[in-house]
């Protein structure tokens, strides 16, 4: 029903012309505070005449003006803001979506970073969520609630152990999400090199953990609140001197993909990236266009600058490479308008049925990793249509993909919260319900079936570590079977 009401009030209000519906997740204490006050969302309607952040303090709500904000890097007004909120969480944008870069972010504290006075945020980054809110001249949000006002759901003990100790997580246990992916997807020779260009390149190895550590770099494991999987890897150089935090996305896309293999210089563009507000998905995959336009890859230093006046909105590409590209249908990687994360399209043909994005709403860990996938079109149509929205219901739960929690815990949960029983399967029929929904709200915004598609890069064979299968005539069967089962527009 809330979907039903936002697809109406979206359809007659969407004068701009803008096409699509997306959401984006965030970790980070953002979401507990809103709990504590007893909401399940917040609805932001309307636009203010002058800048504000809004505050929900124990269920009181007030708009703040917003003055002392403008200018200041994400890290500087959650600061400011920290001054005068004490245990509270905040959500602010940064210099980019001020300067209405399209693919501004929403910066979250978190606990780390205001117990430390560090600048450890996460970010809801895809779909650019803070320009949106620079649109309605909403520079922050604070949220603080009633500590008390806490939902008891029985004994989690057993899931949390899981989750913390169990087979299924230890990778980011061990490496994070950055170190362990570089390192196991090298060896399928399936990361992003030169804008996706080919699946290895021998000055990787620098960037293994091993090899990282013995040259005298400090790997720290931290973790979300209450999460026991500790996938932050936050890097210290030889002086003991805090370069950041480093994920797979921001890590390989901000490096492999533009020829950059010395970590300071990754953490160098991921800072930039976190303190103007900025996706980093969005900004790798752009630059990673025009550098191979220009041959320019490794290009450090022409790579720190183009971020920064991206970020000051003075570079084309701060429009994101669908329009920078200009409808270059071979190397502007993208789906639908928004840019690949840092995995193979060679080896998704998924993507191009994307709600929100790959990675987000059509399964990146897809059965072509899976040493028994057979990688037929008939696999390929029930992964998608099957497997590949199972996705949805960890963002439906709040739930962190890395946890693996099996949709067996989520029912357990879902009856102990509310009272009433679920199956496995009527969780699964949801997110497919909810995918199709959207899909029909593209429609009638204007996508097509010509939208359908994914970059020409993909059907090449770039000699990955997986035998190629992802060809014109693959895609054109696999797109007619996913149609033939529903989801086809017109």
């Amino acid at each position: 029903q809330y979907l039903k009401q936002l697809q109406t009030d979206y359809l007659k209000t969407n004068k701009a012309g803008t096409n699509g519906f997306f959401y984006s997740a965030v970790s980070g204490d953002l979401g507990v505070q809103i709990r504590l006050n007893n909401l399940d969302s917040i609805r932001i309607q309307k636009k203010s005449k002058d800048p504000v952040f809004l505050v929900i303090d124990n269920g009181k709500v007030s708009y703040e003006n917003g003055s002392e904000l403008i200018g200041k890097s994400t890290s500087h007004k959650i600061r400011v803001l920290a001054e005068k909120y004490n245990d509270a969480a905040f959500a602010v944008i940064g210099p980019a979506a001020e300067n209405y870069t399209r693919f501004g972010s929403i910066a979250v504290s978190t606990s780390e970073q205001l117990r430390k006075k560090n600048k450890l945020m996460r970010f809801a980054g895809r779909g650019g969520m803070g320009t949106v809110m620079r649109d309605k001249n909403l520079y922050a949000i604070v949220i603080r609630g009633d500590k008390t006002n806490k939902f008891d759901v029985g004994n989690v003990k057993d899931m949390n152990l899981e989750m913390a100790r169990g087979e299924r997580t230890s990778k980011y246990r061990d490496y994070g999400t950055m170190f362990g992916n570089i390192l196991s997807m090298e060896m399928l020779r399936a990361n992003v090199h030169n804008n996706f260009s080919r699946g290895s390149d021998e000055r990787t190895e620098k960037l293994y953990m091993e090899n990282l550590l013995n040259e005298g770099y400090e790997i720290n494991s931290l973790a979300c609140q209450g999460c026991g999987i500790r996938c932050w890897k936050t890097i210290k150089d030889e002086q003991g001197k805090l370069k950041g935090k480093v994920d797979f996305e921001p890590g390989a896309l901000l490096g492999l993909n533009l020829g950059i293999y010395n970590l300071d210089q990754i953490m160098t563009l991921v800072r930039i990236v976190d303190e103007m507000g900025m996706d980093a998905i969005t900004a790798g995959v752009s630059i990673g266009y025009l550098l191979e336009e220009e041959n320019r890859f490794g290009d450090f230093e022409y790579i720190r600058k183009t971020l920064i006046e991206i970020g000051k909105g003075k570079h084309p590409l701060k429009e994101g490479v669908f329009r920078y590209s200009a409808g270059d249908s071979y190397k502007a990687m993208h789906v639908k308008g928004i840019e690949f994360a840092a995995y193979s399209g060679n080896l998704n043909p998924g993507n191009a049925f994307a709600i929100g994005g790959p990675h987000m709403t059509m399964d990146t860990y897809s059965r072509a990793w899976y040493t028994k996938a057979e990688n037929t079109v008939n696999e390929w149509i029930d992964n998608v249509i099957v497997r590949g929205v199972n996705t949805v219901l960890y963002d439906f739960n709040g739930m962190c993909k890395f946890s693996k929690i099996n949709f067996g815990d989520v029912t357990e949960l879902f009856e102990r919260v509310y009272g009433e029983k679920i199956t496995t399967q009527e969780l699964k029929d949801t997110a497919l319900n909810v995918y199709k929904q959207i899909r029909n709200l593209d429609q009638q915004l204007g996508f097509t079936q010509e939208d359908d598609v994914i970059p020409e890069r993909c059907f090449e064979d770039l000699n990955l570590g997986l035998k190629h299968f992802l060809t014109k005539d693959f895609f054109t069967e696999f797109k007619k079977g996913v149609y033939d089962r529903g989801f086809a527009l017109k």
